[in-house]
């Protein structure tokens, strides 16, 4: 952009947070995949199945660089990641009688994802960090990586420090010893579910699909800022009769000292990333339909082949989810970068008319 002039010459600047980058090459893409399509009983029994990997070089990435050089970001072409999975696609129709039908599908899709080189010969770079520091007292962070040999989008931070029997090592004014930065999980879910019904009777028609992603992890800021304020769940433990935490003293014995709640949550919250990196699998009712054609006698007085007008609601009901406070699905960010949450609006539900006209 150009700002001010001086001396009659207009001054530029960079208008963005990131360096950019003049030396950025396209990603490339090799990819091979095998599968079969089946269908069986005059096609009320249908299998899709296919088996693929994926070669990518110079794929972008954003990295994270010292604020003091002026800018927050760079933008990286990385060295090979591959992705190898499966997908199938299982479909039925138990009922088909007359007026009268049901057809079901189930997709499911597993992604196995490796960061085979970097740039420059680099091992790890950290794509972002989380933001939990809106407080004075601050906040621990988390941090999204790509590593050489792991997945895109390793969550890592600081753990609870322990003995070799697993037990929480406490310091002698009773609060837990923060550990070494260790991997906390996979930003991003391998595996992905969907399972869909279809009903129709004469002209009117219905669906309801229900969707599902396992094995993703994410970084709460929300619940992180929530210890803080004493405003989570967890922090009504402890208010009457301080916290004597569970575990061992870093010489070996019982731990024993007694901690007021509020001074206890608030170490924890700025010292162990670990406590706030929650497992984000869930199952969602993502969508319901319930609609009707019109008639011919209708449309064909206004020369229109096909008309239909549906309800639709989306968003309508989690039946399961281990975040507290927030949804699985919440990020401020997009793109390559999942997994940090922070301060995230609640799941929104919607509903609307659908009017679909074929001429």
């Amino acid at each position: 952009g150009f700002g001010n002039t001086y001396m009659g010459q207009a001054t530029a600047y960079v208008s963005s947070g990131g360096i950019p980058n003049t030396l950025l090459q396209p990603a490339v893409t090799r990819s091979w995949e095998a599968g079969f399509d089946a269908k069986f009983l005059q096609n009320r029994i249908g299998v899709d199945f296919t088996v693929y990997n994926r070669l990518t070089s110079n794929d972008i990435l954003t990295s994270q660089i010292s604020a003091t050089s002026g800018f927050g970001s760079v933008s990286l072409n990385t060295g090979k990641m591959r992705n190898t999975g499966v997908e199938l696609l299982l479909t039925g129709t138990p009922v088909r009688y007359g007026k009268t039908s049901w057809d079901m599908s189930f997709n499911l899709g597993y992604n196995k994802n490796r960061v085979l080189e970097l740039v420059d010969g680099q091992d790890l770079i950290v794509m972002q960090q989380s933001r939990p520091g809106l407080y004075s007292d601050g906040g621990v962070p988390a941090y999204i990586n790509a590593e050489v040999g792991q997945p895109l989008g390793i969550i890592t931070g600081y753990t609870y420090k322990r003995d070799d029997k697993g037990n929480i090592i406490y310091n002698d004014q009773g609060f837990p010893v923060r550990g070494d930065i260790a991997k906390l999980g996979n930003s991003v879910p391998p595996l992905t579910m969907g399972f869909n019904n279809e009903f129709r009777y004469g002209s009117l028609f219905a669906s309801i699909l229900v969707d599902a992603k396992f094995g993703g992890k994410i970084s709460s800021g929300t619940n992180n800022l929530a210890y803080v304020a004493g405003l989570h769940k967890k922090t009504l433990e402890g208010r009457e009769t301080g916290i004597t935490g569970q575990g061992v003293t870093e010489s070996g014995g019982i731990n024993k000292v007694t901690v007021s709640a509020q001074d206890y949550y608030t170490w924890v919250a700025n010292n162990i990333t670990e406590e706030f990196v929650y497992d984000a699998s869930f199952v969602k009712l993502r969508q319901v339909v319930l609609g009707v054609n019109l008639p011919h006698n209708w449309t064909n007085r206004v020369k229109i082949n096909d008309a239909s007008l549906s309800f639709v609601a989306r968003n309508l009901f989690t039946f399961y989810s281990k975040v507290p406070l927030v949804d699985p699905e919440s990020t401020f960010l997009n793109g390559n970068v999942q997994g940090l949450e922070m301060l995230a609006l609640p799941a929104t539900r919607s509903y609307g008319i659908n009017l679909n006209v074929k001429f």
